[in-house]
C-alpha cells in the first residue's frame, strides 16, 4: 500500500512540476496533508511557487528552497517522469481516486490500530471492538 501511494504522489508532484497551469486544479482534488511526510514539503513548496509558470524556472527554485530528500537531481528525475504524464492522464487512470482511497485507508488503519492498542488494557474489549465496527 505505502509503495503504491508513493507512486500515486510521485505521478501527482511529476504533473505540477512539468504543467504549473495544473496546479490549482489538483488543490482542488489533494491536499498537503494528504501526502506522506517525505513529499509534502514538495508538495506545499510547488503549490507556493506555481505563480513561476515556467517548468525550468519551478526547479530551479525548488532546488534553491533545500527541501528535504529533493536535489536538483531529483527534482530533474520528477520533471522527466512528469514528461510521461499529464492531468488528463491522471483523471484517465483515475489516480484521484486511488489515491483518495489510500488516504483514506491509512488514516483508518491508524485510527484501528490506535483503538486496537487501548483495547488491550479495557475490561470491556467486546463492547469496544463493537462499537468500532
Amino acid at each position: 500500500m505505502k509503495e503504491l501511494r508513493n507512486e500515486l504522489e510521485l505521478e501527482i508532484l511529476s504533473v505540477m512540476i512539468t504543467d504549473c497551469d495544473s496546479v490549482q486544479v489538483i488543490c482542488q482534488r489533494v491536499k498537503g496533508e494528504d501526502f506522506s511526510k517525505d513529499n509534502r514539503e514538495l508538495f506545499l513548496k510547488i503549490v507556493e511557487l506555481s505563480h513561476l509558470k515556467d517548468a525550468m524556472g519551478l526547479v530551479l527554485a525548488l532546488s534553491k528552497s533545500s527541501i528535504d530528500g529533493w536535489s536538483i537531481g531529483e527534482l530533474s528525475k520528477l520533471q522527466t517522469k512528469g514528461n510521461e504524464f499529464c492531468l488528463e492522464r491522471l483523471y484517465i487512470n483515475n489516480v484521484f481516486e486511488q489515491f483518495q482511497d489510500l488516504v483514506i485507508a491509512s488514516k483508518l488503519d491508524a485510527l484501528c490500530s490506535k483503538t486496537i492498542k487501548k483495547l488491550g488494557t479495557d475490561t470491556n474489549g467486546l463492547d469496544k471492538a463493537i462499537e468500532l465496527k
